[in-house]
């Protein structure tokens, strides 16, 4: 393990230049045609972020509450091998993300006085188990302070006993805008907190979920050049149905092949779950429960799957298996595609096609127009932060984890969410606005969350489903249900209510 010398520097915090906000709009006249209401229209979006959801430059300057320490340690830190840069850093790229986070290590390290000593291994999906049993074989020799896994080992981690409660330290503050409500109220069971994300992991801004649109194909297609997608939003009417409605009005080829409605790959499919306001796994007061979502007696999920069943099934969508979806996308043979955020970031395809794509960003469709918000799901491929049981410096640790988020918030999320996400790799400031809906609305469903230990079951029923085309989504949960409720019975609940 490599340590870095404390910096003596510290660099200014960023500063963001606040988006304009003066969006004007029509109000809804009742009709829901195509080419007549004023929410679905083109013609009076004048690209402007509204007033809500602008962020003031003040909003990244929230202090914490640590102030300047000299601990005069060595903080160890256990960190997987994440699909976009996080954790340590060598030096300055020229890069603005990467320096961002060089800088935020510096910061941390210099106000707290110690040393961040990164140790980078793999974890990912396929090194889950290896990663654990890391963490597991340091207990003799107290390797480890700091834990920064994929989003699907935390759990695993906190029921084998390895994690301290987060919620018992002195320098975590969970009020803080750097740490998301929707996880920690989640994540909290019977007053416990084993681990959290949030600013802290640049993977789990990547990884949420959107709907990218071909702004090109809305243009030159008669039925379509009418429509506005960001006003669907923000009327509350992008929903399942319209997008389905949308992709059957696009039809013809390219040199390179056939167009259409969506491109979409296996993984995706579990957006549309979420998005559709369905949970797998909640809380009572006592335990915690499968959704009655999440059963054949659901009549919303049981219509949902058959809907997306039918097309996904059909002659409007290229569903690409584990292939990339972004690739037809670029190339101008689908109206939309459904992806983590950073595709347009990291896709080769989308990058290489340059000015041959032109897109737009929106969060992925509601049910219907009932429901009351657009809900974002993050692909799993995120970061939890925890801190080991056995550290003999827990609260030491508490403070550096504190002071990565607070810092990550100031300095990283900045440049990758404000600068390169919102106006970087976007082609009109409506997009700003898009992706502070989609950011304000990720929602962490337990079933997730603790997906390792239910056998994956709680995100493969509904994903399988949509993947094979065949509405098994009963035989599915009567079989493999049994798994799922073991691990809430003999497992999960005992750990969280009972005596571990």
């Amino acid at each position: 393990m490599k340590k870095r010398i404390i910096a003596l520097a510290l660099v200014l915090v960023m500063l963001i230049t606040a988006l304009c906000a003066c969006t004007t709009g029509n109000t809804d006249n009742g009709k829901d045609s195509e080419t007549q209401n004023s929410e679905e229209t083109t013609g009076n979006s004048n690209g402007s972020v509204t007033d809500s959801q602008t962020k003031e430059p003040s909003y990244y300057e929230t202090p914490d509450d640590l102030g300047t320490m000299n601990l005069g340690k060595t903080i160890h830190l256990l960190c997987w091998e994440a699909e976009q840069p996080e954790f340590e850093i060598e030096g300055q790229t020229g890069d603005s993300v990467t320096d961002a986070i060089y800088f935020k290590n510096q910061a941390v390290e210099a106000r707290l006085g110690v040393t961040l000593d990164f140790e980078m291994t793999p974890g990912n999906f396929a090194n889950r188990k290896a990663f654990i049993e890391k963490v597991e074989s340091g207990k003799s020799n107290k390797d480890y302070d700091i834990v920064a896994c994929y989003s699907m080992t935390s759990s695993s981690l906190a029921l084998k006993g390895l994690s301290e409660d987060l919620l018992s330290l002195d320098y975590l503050n969970f009020d803080k805008p750097w740490w998301p409500d929707s996880l920690v109220s989640q994540a909290t069971i019977n007053d416990k907190l084993y681990f959290a994300s949030g600013d802290i992991s640049t993977n789990l801004l990547h990884m949420m979920y959107a709907t990218f649109f071909n702004k090109t194909m809305f243009e030159e297609f008669d039925e379509l050049k009418d429509i506005d997608p960001y006003k669907l939003v923000t009327g509350k009417k992008w929903t399942v149905d319209r997008m389905i409605q949308l992709c059957s009005k696009v039809s013809g080829t390219t040199s390179t092949g056939e167009i259409k409605g969506l491109s979409i790959r296996d993984l995706n499919y579990d957006a549309f779950y979420t998005s559709c306001g369905l949970k797998t796994i909640e809380k009572t007061d006592d335990k915690l429960v499968i959704s009655e979502d999440f059963k054949p007696s659901s009549q919303k999920t049981i219509q949902l799957i058959d809907k997306l069943v039918n097309f996904v099934s059909g002659k409007y969508v290229l569903a690409v298996g584990s292939g990339s979806s972004a690739q037809p996308f670029a190339e101008n043979r689908a109206l939309f595609t459904i992806d983590r955020s950073y595709l347009p970031i990291v896709s080769k395809n989308m990058i290489e096609a340059g000015d041959s794509i032109v897109f737009g960003v929106i969060p992925c469709p509601m049910y219907d127009t009932k429901q009351d918000n657009y809900v974002t799901v993050v692909g799993f491929p995120y970061t939890m932060y925890q801190i080991t049981s056995y550290s003999n410096i827990k609260n030491e640790s508490s403070a550096v984890l504190e002071c990565l988020a607070a810092e990550g918030f100031r300095r990283v999320t900045p440049a990758l969410f404000e600068k390169t996400m919102k106006v970087k790799n976007t082609s009109d400031k409506n997009t700003a606005e898009m992706y502070d809906i989609i950011k304000s609305t990720v929602y962490f469903d337990l079933g997730r969350i603790f997906a390792m230990n239910f056998s994956e079951w709680t995100y493969k029923i509904f994903r399988d489903c949509l993947a094979t085309a065949n509405n098994s989504f009963s035989t599915s949960y009567r079989s493999n249900s049994i798994t799922i409720q073991k691990a809430l019975d003999e497992e999960i609940n005992p750990y969280f209510f009972g005596s571990k």
